[in-house]
């Protein structure tokens, strides 16, 4: 942000505020020109983010980054693409969100243009052929393909799951109960001094790579998308010129450009929150882990005093433990609904690009990209679920390795309470430790530690091979569906057309046969 914008923005906040002392009202002009200085201010703040994300100096030296400083980096985009507000740490913090046009701008503008192209979608799939608008048949000749409708179809659930998530999570973050935006609002310089120093340089590499790789698809979709929205005038004006479109039809043409608006700003913000996620999974992963080797140290050094291996236990495993539950719960209330959606929209890629697979007589680059990025998403989908499939498998390891560890030390303890006199003061400590911690671990087992899709199933290691062993037969029993749905089809066609062929050949039969039956002539009465 610039010197001179900051100015103008502080001698706007000292204008109005002398203007409320006063009980004046605002004239419409200066209401506008604050609109737009607020849309400059969030546009410069976007492009800050974009050209640090494409730095290459990670690369070349090593990233000495911290975890408040990268979540600190995202709270920003996540505010404006996901929430679609502008608000600070310190206003959430503190529970002092205003309700004004400076943190609802991105809301307007946003919201308004995803249902305008919502709209726009159910009126080309749903209304008939008119001469006032395009509809699928012209879309079809103009992308040369057949069953545009699907794709259409496709992005109606696409929105409908972004909206969706955006709904959920605005109405939590005025409420100030999201999840994510407190994990953010957490200062988590303690959990970062406890990683281990593999995970810690792994993780201050991962932000900036991941920055830097999702800014720069991202930037060639836009780049893409922009450049068929400045070509398509001139592709369609040959379509004019032929009459197959009128000047009306020519002119709704420029109606497209919200639906790619949106598009844009849908992938913005599934790249966004999917980061997001994967950073959280990580920085959970590492802290599970790092609780993993803490029991391993326990099982491996028997050699320790009882007392100071159970003091570990307490101070440093259980307690922690606890901390780390609490928190995934937490954020669980809100990734449980991006895995639904994401797992919806991938769901439906997958058929609805095999049924248009099927229906087409030529692939062209429009059933390319439909089938990349189907393909795409169900690799995506696979990687996150990879990542959340990891924190059950390393609870199981820590259930494992603590059994071991209470079972060796609850032996070794009652062999050496035997030994002294038949009551002891500390007697009822050691019988209730072992218990409380016994019952620690059947609670392990029976919580569920992790991450579910919806409310529908706890995603596992057991669950991820489930579903991505399914997902391949899946599309292969809709492949043959389909295709066996067109071998009857031909076969129906074809016995149509042989039936309408032994029609007219028994027509033309029995024709010649009337016609040698019939006397064509004159008579003699009935004599002759």
């Amino acid at each position: 942000m610039s010197i001179n914008t900051i100015k103008i923005f502080l001698f706007i906040q000292i204008f109005l505020s002398q203007k409320r002392e006063k009980n004046l009202t605002v004239s419409h002009q200066f209401q506008m020109k604050l609109y737009v200085e607020i849309s400059l201010i969030n546009m410069t703040t976007i492009i800050k983010i974009i050209k640090r994300n494409l730095s290459l100096s990670f690369l070349r030296k090593d990233y000495h980054g911290y975890i408040n400083d990268f979540i600190n980096d995202q709270f920003q985009m996540c505010v404006l693409l996901l929430l679609r507000m502008d608000f600070s740490i310190t206003d959430y913090r503190e529970k002092r969100i205003r309700r004004n046009l400076k943190t609802f701008q991105p809301t307007l503008w946003i919201t308004t243009n995803a249902w305008i192209s919502f709209g726009l979608l159910i009126y080309i799939l749903i209304f008939p052929p008119n001469d006032y608008t395009i509809d699928l048949k012209f879309l079809e000749q103009l992308m040369n393909c057949q069953r545009f409708d699907l794709i259409v179809c496709q992005m109606i659930i696409a929105h409908l799951n972004v909206e969706w998530l955006w709904l959920v999570m605005a109405r939590r973050t005025l409420l100030y109960r999201c999840s994510w935006v407190d994990f953010m609002t957490i200062d988590h310089s303690d959990d970062e001094q406890k990683l281990d120093r593999k995970i810690r340089k792994y993780m201050n590499k991962f932000h900036p790579l991941m920055n830097f790789i999702t800014t720069s698809v991202y930037l060639v979709i836009v780049i893409i998308m922009m450049t068929n929205v400045i070509l398509l005038p001139y592709y369609c004006l040959q379509y004019y010129q032929d009459g197959t479109i009128n000047f009306i039809q020519y002119l709704t043409l420029f109606l497209m450009i919200p639906i790619y608006i949106d598009t844009e700003q849908m992938l913005g913000q599934l790249f966004v929150a999917t980061k997001f996620q994967l950073f959280t999974l990580l920085f959970f992963n590492g802290r599970i882990k790092r609780l993993h080797s803490i029991l391993l140290s326990l099982v491996c050094h028997a050699d320790y005093p009882t007392y100071i291996s159970e003091k570990i236990f307490w101070n440093r495993f259980h307690n922690e433990y606890i901390i780390l539950h609490d928190e995934i719960k937490q954020s669980n209330e809100t990734t449980k609904i991006l895995v639904f959606g994401v797992e919806i929209i991938s769901k439906s890629a997958i058929l609805l690009s095999c049924v248009f697979y099927s229906c087409q007589s030529k692939m062209v680059l429009v059933g390319y990209l439909f089938i990349l990025f189907a393909i795409i998403g169900i690799f995506f989908l696979y990687g996150l679920y990879y990542q959340v499939a990891s924190l059950p498998t390393h609870n199981e390891q820590c259930i494992r390795a603590l059994s071991r560890w209470l079972a060796r030390t609850q032996w070794s303890t009652r062999f050496m309470l035997q030994g002294k006199s038949r009551w002891h003061k500390n007697h009822p400590i050691k019988w209730r430790q072992s218990i409380k911690a016994n019952l620690f671990v059947q609670m392990m087992t029976i919580n569920r530690f992790g991450y579910t899709c919806g409310n529908l199933f706890e995603i596992n290691k057991y669950k991820f091979f489930q579903l991505m062993l399914w997902n391949l037969p899946f599309i292969l029993i809709i492949q043959y569906t389909i295709r066996l749905m067109q071998k009857q089809q031909n076969k129906f066609n074809t016995y149509n057309t042989q039936l309408l062929m032994w029609r007219k050949s028994l027509k033309s039969n029995l024709f010649v046969q009337t016609m040698n039956n019939n006397r064509l002539g004159f008579t003699c009465g009935h004599f002759l």
